[in-house]
């Protein structure tokens, strides 16, 4: 068992994917197996996942730890504004048919997203990011035909945003 993460003695994701390439290159295949973990119920559920998926993972982890440092100290309005600029970056993506990049830069922009005690800034926070980024989202899918992960997070939508 190994964290891969950014935590003292956690394996790194450089660590991870030289892992990957020596074992593909000793066996012509990889030598171990990897599982997930869904810790949402009340028993964990295990899964088989492929080593792509743990890298991938691994990767996502460690630059949703970069761009938290980056907004720790930022005002709400500061995160705001650079989640806005970050779902528009998205959008230019989307555009070039750069569906997997607008998709990370799409979850990159709703990293920004904390709840406040002020209510008008947190429906504005969900009805100008929150729902146009997972609407976004659910887009880049259909183009990449994924449509168990279309109607997963379509439905992620509705509870967000029972009404939109």
């Amino acid at each position: 068992q190994m964290n891969v993460g950014g935590e003292q003695g956690d394996t790194t994701v450089e660590d991870l994917e030289e892992l990957l390439q020596n074992s593909q290159k000793i066996s012509g295949k990889n030598m171990f197996e990897v599982h997930r973990v869904d810790k949402s119920g009340k028993d964990p559920k295990y899964s088989k996942a492929s080593p792509k998926e743990m890298l991938e993972h691994a990767k996502t982890k460690k630059k949703q730890g970069e761009i938290a440092s980056i907004l720790s100290g930022l005002s709400w309005e500061d995160r705001f504004a650079w989640a806005i600029k970050r779902k528009e970056e998205g959008n230019q993506e989307y555009k070039k048919g750069n569906y997997s990049e607008a998709m990370d830069i799409y979850m990159e922009a709703m990293l920004a997203y904390s709840e406040v005690s002020d209510i008008e800034k947190n429906k504005r926070m969900k009805s100008e990011l929150q729902v146009p980024c997972l609407n976004n989202i659910s887009v880049c899918l259909l183009e990449k035909e994924e449509f168990e992960k279309v109607r997963w997070m379509c439905n992620k939508t509705i509870i967000l945003d029972p009404n939109g």
